[in-house]
């Protein structure tokens, strides 16, 4: 009788899970660059949702003085639908810090089922901290204990120095950027690049070197 030949099946890799936040200001120096913020955070998203190498579990928060809102709390990428005019309205303050505390609290959470996962924390803004309850130190330090448990921060900002800002909040240089509100849609496009390549490493439990050297000099561009 012929030998029965083993066959062997292809078990499917699981996919990593990859927590995805980002921080949006909504004070009202945002309101010169609405249009180009709602459109380009909706290109963002359009992007995000072409790559299925991980699963991507997605939080928004808009912030200002009347509020810090997470508007989408952990909730799986392909249900995020988009920005509009009545979804996002520019006014008041900025209270950065008090929104950086809330948003990491909410990722801590998801973290309880989501053990595996890893945590992208993007923070985006066109003014500096002017309203917070929260200090700068409480704020350093959660990005920094943080950092160390393998979260990825990034930061962009304009018309202030990211650089300092970003260094004074511990976001290392290589996650930190410049842009140009007049130009949003293009740091939306560069970071949108960016996320992408990050998904597409295998890399977890560790804080990752984010902008790719392309994509910060073409963000950067926007302000020279």
């Amino acid at each position: 009788m012929p030998k029965k030949v083993k066959t062997t099946k292809k078990v499917a890799k699981k996919k990593l899970t990859t927590l995805v936040h980002l921080l949006l200001d909504e004070s009202g120096s945002m309101g010169s660059c609405l249009e180009s913020t709602i459109s380009g955070y909706n290109e963002y998203l359009k992007t995000l949702k072409k790559d299925d190498s991980d699963i991507v579990l997605f939080t928004f928060t808009k912030f200002n003085s009347s509020g810090i809102k997470v508007v989408h709390d952990g909730i799986d990428l392909k249900d995020v639908p988009e920005l509009n005019k009545d979804t996002y309205q520019p006014d008041d303050l900025t209270p950065l810090y008090d929104a950086i505390k809330t948003s990491i609290t909410a990722a801590e959470k998801q973290l309880k089922s989501n053990k595996d996962a890893r945590v992208l924390f993007i923070i985006m803004t066109d003014g500096q901290e002017n309203a917070s309850k929260t200090t700068q130190k409480v704020a350093f330090d959660l990005i920094q204990t943080k950092g160390k448990e393998g979260w990825t921060f990034v930061y962009l900002g304009a018309n202030q120095d990211s650089y300092a800002v970003g260094s004074q909040m511990g976001i290392s240089k290589g996650n930190t950027v410049n842009y140009g509100t007049a130009k949003i849609k293009t740091a939306f496009r560069g970071l949108a690049n960016s996320t992408t390549q990050y998904r597409g490493s295998t890399v977890i439990g560790q804080c990752m070197t984010f902008f790719t050297p392309e994509d910060k000099d073409t963000i950067e561009e926007t302000t020279k």
